[in-house]
């Protein structure tokens, strides 16, 4: 431990850590989310590096169970039909229990369906970090240690689309692309398979995230973020760059600029961005922008 943690407060990487935290394997982004862009299971760690010592932080993946945050212990419900339900407790009533699973999945359990409830442990599994070596759990721990405490691993005040879900190339997809065009995409279709990605602490998407299929002669790759639209009116956006995207909005295409407005009528409105691979090697960043020097309080990205 104290070669681990000697490595974590001097030569290891904030950014290698960062990667190995969004490695699918490891399944970080499942339960926590940072900034609220990930899992809703743990506590947001945006803050984390602010109020948690590096020693803390590496016990806690070590041991999971023995330093649990508080009001994340697991609520364990036996039920009368022999099911043993675990989550993290949302709501508790007379009537019912609500918890949240390991799996990010409501779960309500009527109260005359229980049979007994216990306190249980962490959701976060021993032995998570076995399969990474000292080097990357060091590294793991200098960037859980920087969030929120140095200013490149602190949420940017500027509003970006941090969650995304992005299409993944199944041969039913990638047949109604074919056959129609790349807007289609753009259109609710139960041939499309889309699942979440997040946004890096910086608010970009690495380009890693959005999976690459061969279509019409093309590398191309295909996400979709959510904007919340309360008031009517013009809404202007910010891409980090132009180069080889094409933007369309509930599939209305906007100008091939990095910066735009549109207008907008009230309502849940779905941003697609279709990612030419062959162009295009930056990641990719959605920006929500002031209207006119106005604070743009009519519409929000849903994070």
């Amino acid at each position: 431990k104290a070669a681990i943690l000697k490595t974590a407060t001097s030569t290891a990487k904030a950014a290698d850590g960062e990667r190995i935290f969004r490695t699918e394997s490891l399944g970080c982004l499942k339960c926590h989310a940072v900034g609220a862009a990930g899992g809703l299971v743990g506590p947001d760690m945006i803050s984390l590096g602010a109020s948690a010592q590096p020693d803390y932080l590496l016990e806690s993946l070590l041991n999971p169970n023995a330093k649990v945050k508080e009001n994340y212990h697991t609520t364990v419900v036996a039920t009368a039909e022999g099911q043993v339900i675990a989550g993290v407790q949302i709501q508790r009533s007379d009537k019912a229990i609500t918890l949240r699973t390991a799996e990010n999945r409501v779960v309500v359990v009527p109260a005359d369906q229980i049979e007994e409830v216990g306190q249980g442990v962490s959701l976060m599994p021993e032995g998570l970090v076995d399969a990474l070596t000292d080097d990357e759990i060091a590294a793991l721990v200098r960037f859980l240690s920087e969030l929120g405490r140095t200013p490149e691993y602190t949420l940017s005040r500027r509003r970006c689309a941090r969650t995304w879900q992005v299409l993944l190339p199944t041969p039913e997809g990638m047949h109604q692309i074919n056959r129609t065009s790349f807007s289609k995409v753009a259109a609710s279709d139960p041939a499309f398979t889309f699942v979440p990605r997040y946004a890096v602490v910086s608010g970009v998407l690495p380009l890693e995230d959005v999976p690459v299929m061969q279509l019409r002669g093309q590398s191309v790759g295909f996400a979709q973020t959510q904007l919340n639209v309360t008031t009517p009116g013009e809404i202007s956006f910010r891409l980090n760059s132009s180069a080889g995207v094409e933007v369309r909005i509930d599939g209305v295409p906007m100008p091939a600029e990095a910066q735009f407005s549109t207008v907008l009528g009230a309502g849940s409105h779905i941003v697609t961005v279709t990612v030419d691979r062959g162009q295009r090697t930056e990641p990719l960043q959605l920006e929500l922008l002031d209207s006119d020097g106005q604070p743009a309080g009519n519409a929000e990205l849903l994070n």
